[in-house]
């Protein structure tokens, strides 16, 4: 039941980047090897075909995109010097850079960007964000003209890094090839990106070094990424201790992290998960009783004391969530009011409701309030709905003291 509520009451994670050092120059050094540790090696860097970090963090790293993003979220040229939109919205024309080459020579084309399309629609997890794109123009090398079905409003967003990396059709392409089981996808990868792949060990780490010919002059400052799997959480730890590793990114164990803290050659910050941050949330089956009442559903949400979660169980390093969107992306919610003590009063009186005459097991929640700590645990237990009011009012919660005061916030506190 535990690991139950946890779940329940858990917000917002903040993952966590750690690097020795690494916030400490305003301006960047060129050359070293950047030493990356995390939990996970992807199988494979082609992100037309795959969606997740283990592909994603190395495979933005090998391919290029058409726009990159700001810190705003607005969109920003990568492979795309410029782009214009018609007034109809059904037709994006890009204008290609004239000098992205592939690693192995080829110039970057709009037939590749093309196949690219073709491919994500085709493959990716989230193909549906190209859905609308009909056709591709190539009226010439560095011109593609996309043509939509109807307006997108997340078009330009899903040409982004992870999303809409360019491949090249002369490698990828080809009569009956399955790109999914293409060799290529893994120890061959070739991309445009700032780095290639020149060492790769399933499962155990990779290696990437910087491209001399990459498009953005002066850039990559690095000369060397190496990847490295730790499976074990506590020798991550050991590792960025030691000065074994430069980075460990995506760390959210709250104990992991205050024992990161108290190392002073580690800096610690929440900047860059913005857009894929880590969310913790309950998910209902709203085909079944009584999770097909919206009630039931808002009364859960009262009941979870986000508060005790965040500051005790996550000790203070995770931010909550009003909605499903990450707090620190521009697109989270606003306006939304967080539920108080006062709100989770009505837990009682919408369950009361809900179950009232129902004739299959309902939910209990019954809660109490720890004097020394403000913790607020939950049990949960199957009963029959009519033993539900009798339960919830005979609570030893000082907030439910008799049934009559309860009665009378039901009749005072209606459904918004």
């Amino acid at each position: 039941m535990r690991s139950l509520a946890k779940r329940l009451l858990a917000a917002s994670v903040m993952a966590v980047g750690i690097a020795p050092g690494a916030f400490a120059e305003d301006e960047p050094t060129r050359g070293g090897t950047l030493n990356y540790i995390n939990q996970t090696i992807g199988g494979h860097f082609n992100t037309n075909i795959a969606s997740g970090t283990p592909t994603g963090l190395p495979g933005v790293q090998l391919h290029c995109a058409l726009l990159r993003f700001d810190s705003d979220w607005q969109p920003q040229p990568y492979l795309a010097e410029s782009w214009t939109m018609s007034d109809d919205g059904l037709k994006v024309t890009l204008n290609l850079v004239q000098n992205a080459k592939f690693h192995d020579g080829a110039p970057v084309t709009s037939e590749d960007v093309a196949f690219s399309i073709e491919t994500i629609k085709a493959n990716h997890p989230f193909k549906t964000m190209y859905d609308v794109v009909e056709t591709v123009d190539t009226p010439d090398p560095h011109t593609a003209v996309l043509n939509l079905s109807k307006p997108h409003p997340a078009i330009l967003l899903a040409m982004s890094s992870q999303l809409g990396s360019v491949l090249p059709k002369h490698v990828y392409g080809g009569e009956g090839v399955d790109i999914r089981q293409h060799p290529n996808n893994a120890e061959g990868t070739v991309g445009c990106g700032p780095f290639q792949l020149t060492e790769f060990a399933p499962g155990d780490y990779l290696i990437m070094d910087r491209f001399d010919d990459y498009f953005i002059d002066g850039r990559p400052y690095l000369d060397r990424i190496v990847y490295r799997r730790i499976a074990e959480s506590t020798s991550r730890v050991i590792a960025m201790e030691e000065g074994q590793a430069d980075m460990y990114a995506w760390a959210s164990d709250p104990i992991e992290l205050n024992r990161l803290n108290r190392a002073d050659h580690i800096e610690m910050t929440s900047d860059g998960y913005e857009a894929v941050g880590a969310l913790q949330w309950l998910a209902f089956n709203l085909e079944r009783e009584p999770f097909n009442d919206q009630r039931v559903r808002q009364a859960i949400a009262y009941a979870i004391d986000k508060d005790f979660i965040q500051n005790a169980i996550m000790g203070g390093f995770s931010q909550r969530s009003l909605g499903p969107i990450h707090p620190g992306s521009v697109f989270a919610p606003e306006g939304v009011i967080p539920t108080t003590s006062t709100w989770r009063r009505r837990t009682r009186c919408w369950m009361k409701r809900a179950c009232r005459g129902a004739t299959t097991a309902c939910v209990s929640l019954r809660s109490s309030m720890s004097s020394s700590t403000g913790a607020r645990s939950s049990a949960w237990r199957s009963m029959p709905a009519r033993s539900f009011a009798r339960s919830a009012s005979t609570s030893r919660s000082p907030s439910r003291r008799t049934s009559a005061r309860g009665s009378r916030r039901c009749r005072t506190m209606t459904s918004t």
